[in-house]
C-alpha cells in the first residue's frame, strides 16, 4: 500500500464536505430574488415618501410619475411641467433623484399603479391620478410574489400592504 493513498473514509468525509458546501450555496442563491424583490419595494416607498417629506419641509410640491407600461418612475418637483415617468430633460433641473434625466427602471413587474401621485404642502396632502395602490410583483414566474404599496388619499402616508 502506497504511503500516500487516501482510505475509503478519508473520501467518504471529503464528499460529504463538498455535498453540504454545495447545498448551503445553492440555497443561499435561490433566496437572491426574493431579497432583490423586497429590496425594490422598500427602494419605491423610500422615495414616495422622499416626495412626501420634500413637499412639507420645501413648501413645494412634489409629484411621483410612473410609468407601468415601461415599469419605471421619476421623483420630481411638481411644478415643473417638463417631468414624467419617461425622466426629465437634459436641460431640466427638477428631478429630485440625481441628475435631470433620472429614472428609477424596475426589475420587477410594475403591475398597477397611478400615473402621478402628487404630495402638496403644509400637511402633505395627496392627489392620485388613479389607484391608492401601486402594485408590483417579481418579474420570474419561478418564484410569484407581489406587494401592494398603498397611499392614503387623505394623510399622505405610504405603507407596504
Amino acid at each position: 500500500m502506497s504511503k500516500y493513498a487516501m482510505t475509503l473514509v478519508e473520501l467518504v468525509v471529503v464528499i460529504i464536505i463538498v455535498s453540504v458546501l454545495s447545498v448551503v450555496t445553492v440555497s443561499s442563491f435561490s433566496q437572491i430574488g426574493g431579497r432583490k424583490f423586497k429590496n425594490e419595494v422598500q427602494v419605491i416607498l423610500s422615495d414616495l415618501s422622499l416626495a412626501r417629506e420634500l413637499a412639507v419641509t420645501q413648501h413645494q410640491a412634489y409629484c411621483v410619475n410612473f410609468s407601468v407600461a415601461n415599469a419605471t418612475y421619476a421623483v420630481c418637483n411638481a411644478n415643473c411641467s417638463c417631468c414624467s415617468a419617461n425622466g426629465c430633460p437634459a436641460s431640466c433641473g427638477c428631478c429630485v433623484m440625481g441628475q435631470a434625466g433620472t429614472i428609477r427602471r424596475l426589475g420587477s413587474v410594475l403591475k398597477s399603479a397611478p400615473s402621478v401621485v402628487t404630495f402638496f404642502p403644509p400637511l402633505a396632502n395627496v392627489t392620485l391620478s388613479s389607484a391608492t395602490a401601486i402594485n408590483i410583483a417579481r418579474s420570474n414566474s419561478a418564484a410569484s410574489a407581489q406587494s401592494n404599496i398603498v397611499i392614503d388619499a387623505n394623510t399622505g402616508y405610504v405603507y407596504v400592504e
